[in-house]
C-alpha cells in the first residue's frame, strides 16, 4: 500500500493575542507578511516582538488612540520597522497620542487613512472597517475583519453597540 500525499502549504495564519497587562495587541502572520493590531499600554509589547524575531512589521492598525491601545506604539515603532501605520484618524489630547504621531513621522511609517479596504495577506484578507465616528475615540474604532479560507476573526478596538452594528448591517 503506496500514499502519495502533495505536501501542505509552509505558510500558514498565525495569530497571537499577546499580553500587554490592561488593554490589546494582536499579532497577524501569513504569507510572510505581519500585521500588529494595537500595542497595549506599556512597552512590554517589544520584548514580545524581540522574542518572536518580528523586526518588520508591514502594518499597524491603531483602532483607537486611547493609551490602552497606542501605549506601547512608540517602543514598536523604535524597536521594529514599520511600513504603514493606519489609526482613525481622530486626534487626541493626551501626550501619549503626541508621542505616537512624533514616532510615526521620525521613523517614517507610511500613514494610511482608515477607509473600507481590502488588504492581502499570503491567503489570508483583511478587510478594514472604516470608523463610523469622527468624534467618539470608542465608536471611532478601525474594526478589521481578518479572512482566512472559512475562519472569520473580527477586531473591534473598543467599539460600541452602535458602530458593531453599522459593521454588521444591522
Amino acid at each position: 500500500f503506496l500514499l502519495f500525499c502533495a505536501p501542505l502549504s509552509s505558510q500558514q495564519l498565525e495569530i497571537r493575542f499577546l499580553d500587554v497587562g490592561q488593554g490589546d495587541a494582536t499579532l497577524i502572520r501569513e504569507g510572510g507578511k505581519t500585521v500588529l493590531i494595537d500595542a497595549g499600554g506599556t512597552a512590554t509589547i517589544a520584548t514580545y516582538l524581540r522574542q518572536l524575531n518580528v523586526d518588520t512589521i508591514d502594518l499597524v492598525v491603531a483602532s483607537h488612540n486611547h493609551s490602552d491601545h497606542i501605549g506601547g506604539m512608540t517602543s514598536v515603532l523604535g524597536s521594529a520597522f514599520v511600513r504603514f501605520y493606519m489609526d482613525n484618524g481622530i486626534a487626541h489630547t493626551t501626550a501619549t497620542y503626541r508621542n505616537t504621531v512624533q514616532a510615526v513621522q521620525a521613523r517614517g511609517a507610511q500613514y494610511l487613512q482608515a477607509t473600507d479596504r481590502a488588504i492581502t495577506l499570503g491567503e489570508a484578507i483583511l478587510h478594514i472597517l472604516a470608523p463610523t465616528s469622527s468624534e467618539d475615540q470608542n465608536n471611532g474604532s478601525v474594526g478589521v475583519l481578518l479572512e482566512y479560507g472559512s475562519f472569520h476573526a473580527l477586531f473591534t478596538g473598543d467599539s460600541e453597540q452602535e458602530e458593531l452594528a453599522s459593521w454588521l448591517g444591522t
